[in-house]
């Protein structure tokens, strides 16, 4: 606007208008309701001003006040019967370089307001963008006082700057009290070409009316506003508003990225015939943000708990960006429930860094032992045995209540032989699910199917290689250790079949050993080699001679 183009020739807030993109986020997006573009013209546009695309209202300069300095714009006059032959609505502004001084302003503004063209209503704006002092209160005051003429003498009231110059130099919350929506703010994206606005740029503040979101509509330079509230309007209508306040448009962008939202925040929700209307507290922490809209000049951002879904809008007061992460907190309550997990469920080890990727988790029922609540996200600690958490899983995959259905375990050949241990708990497959299975003694065992149920893996061990005997928790059996046999003193004599197969023992396992005599023999030692029992059998009481499965001999015949 004025900024590059005041009658003082120096550029002061050109650089600080550039919005550096908000976490590196931009989107170009199209307003979701009616919005009105319009230019604002001195000068240097020429006594016939120069057109956009896609505008239909002008703000002209009448002149202004350069600290007591009245100058006066000779275009002004030409400038709006341009813009009228146009159709276009126009409205005026004036340089307001008055610093705190309260008696410059009146000087310019008793020169001034007899000279507006524009009709009863319509807008006057303050340029307010140079020559401010170190009291903010007194800029205030000054400005303050310059508004309240205007809008004594029957025109709406707006101030211009930059929005870092704004919230440098003016008591913002002050001004916006007494004159709410009345800000017309400059803060561009680059200086491309820029016929239309990318709200991606939106200056995050309150108040905010008017957007000037170039100073290059057209090749060679023009500045372009958006009129969010139709504040251009006033001076046009039957009853216009010095400062509109009672809104219910939205206008919105796409904005994807990740907020801090505060404690005691309110979340909101928005209703085409209502407006913003308050709801419940917003669990303070990190939030994924989907959508800006600004309503009434207030911005606000749509909150989501998986990124898809708008949960909330929070006011832009209550949310930051670019705030370095605080270490994760999770609120915890213990929950000792079984519910039954999805295929789709999303699982994930709750870590100082915050939710991390989880193991892959069965769909089935698991028992939970914990509700989580982390950024607004509810989770579920699922456990494996009902005392160690095993992963968490996102609320939406976990359900409770729901009726059982009939167990499945789904399986797959596993052959291989695995050790063991003495404290492995054994099971039986059945209908209802797993029920305590038989005692199975340590040591080696062949396996033939692995099963997963209900998020537990279990082997089916067996004594022949062929029929099952039992299944084993996996915590409880080990593969790729060395073949061992358990062996203790058996002392005694049994009755050797005929036709039994006789075995070796040796560091490579069971071999095919010697012939063996059919009748009664002599054992020395009971052996068990991969779940199967063997007894050593001996002529002479002393020394063995080979090993014997126990189906092979029978004990205690007279």
């Amino acid at each position: 606007m004025k900024i590059s183009k005041k009658l003082l020739g120096t550029v002061v807030l050109g650089a600080a208008l550039l919005a550096a993109p908000a976490l590196g986020h931009q989107h170009d997006a199209a307003a979701a309701t009616k919005t009105y573009l319009g230019v604002d013209w001195a000068k240097y546009q020429g006594a016939n001003g120069v057109f956009g695309q896609n505008d239909e209202f002008a703000i002209v300069q009448l002149g202004g006040t350069y600290n007591g300095t009245i100058s006066v714009q000779s275009t002004y006059s030409s400038q709006l019967a341009s813009a009228k032959k146009k159709g276009y609505r126009t409205h005026t502004y004036l340089w307001y370089q008055v610093g705190s001084s309260t008696s410059v302003a009146k000087k310019a503004l008793d020169y001034f307001l007899p000279k507006v063209k524009t009709p009863k209503g319509s807008i006057v704006a303050l340029d307010y963008e140079d020559g401010a002092t170190s009291s903010k209160s007194a800029n205030t005051a000054a400005i303050m006082y310059g508004m309240k003429r205007v809008k004594d003498a029957g025109y709406t009231p707006l101030l211009y700057s930059g929005q870092y110059y704004l919230n440098d130099h003016v008591d913002m919350k002050t001004l916006l009290k007494t004159y709410p929506n009345s800000l017309w703010v400059a803060r561009y994206a680059d200086y491309n070409v820029t016929p239309k606005p990318n709200f991606s740029y939106f200056p995050s503040m309150d108040g905010v009316a008017m957007w000037q979101y170039t100073s290059t509509q057209v090749s060679g330079g023009l500045d372009g506003n958006v009129d969010l509230l139709g504040v251009s309007f006033n001076g046009y209508k039957t009853t216009s508003t010095s400062t509109p306040s009672n809104s219910k448009t939205l206008v919105q962008s796409s904005y994807k990225a990740v907020g801090t939202v505060a404690s005691g925040t309110t979340g909101y929700t928005y209703s085409t015939s209502k407006g913003m209307v308050a709801g419940a507290k917003v669990t303070a922490g990190n939030w994924k943000t989907l959508t800006k809209g600004i309503i009434n000049g207030k911005t606000y951002y749509s909150i989501s708990k998986d990124g898809k879904a708008t949960y909330a809008w929070v006011p832009a007061a209550n949310i930051k960006f670019g705030v370095k992460a605080t270490p994760a907190k999770m609120t915890q309550s213990s929950y000792k429930a079984v519910g039954t997990v999805s295929s789709t469920a999303k699982t994930y080890y709750y870590t100082s860094s915050g939710m991390t990727t989880g193991p892959k988790v069965a769909a089935g029922n698991w028992k939970t032992l914990t509700k989580g609540v982390y950024n607004g996200n509810t989770y579920y600690l699922v456990s494996k045995d009902g005392k160690n958490g095993y992963a968490w899983v996102l609320a939406s995959g976990i359900k409770f209540g729901v009726k059982a259905t009939p167990a499945k375990m789904t399986q797959t050949s596993y052959k291989a032989v695995g050790t063991v241990s003495s404290t492995a708990k054994t099971y039986y497959y059945t209908t209802k699910g797993m029920i305590t299975g038989p005692k199975v003694a340590a040591g080696n065992w062949k396996t033939l199917t692995k099963g997963v149920y209900n998020g537990n893996t279990y082997y089916l061990v067996s004594k022949d290689g062929k029929n099952g005997y039992a299944w084993v928790l996996a915590s409880g059996i080990k593969f790729g250790v060395k073949a061992s046999m358990s062996q203790s003193a058996y002392p005694a004599k049994g009755i050797v079949n005929a036709n039994t197969k006789f075995y070796y023992y040796t560091s490579s396992g069971m071999i095919a050993g010697p012939k063996v005599t059919s009748g009664i023999w002599k054992t020395m030692t009971k052996g068990v080699y991969n779940g199967n029992t063997y007894y050593l059998l001996t002529k002479d009481g002393k020394k063995g001679y080979a090993w014997v499965p126990a189906s092979g001999i029978t004990f205690g015949l007279k």
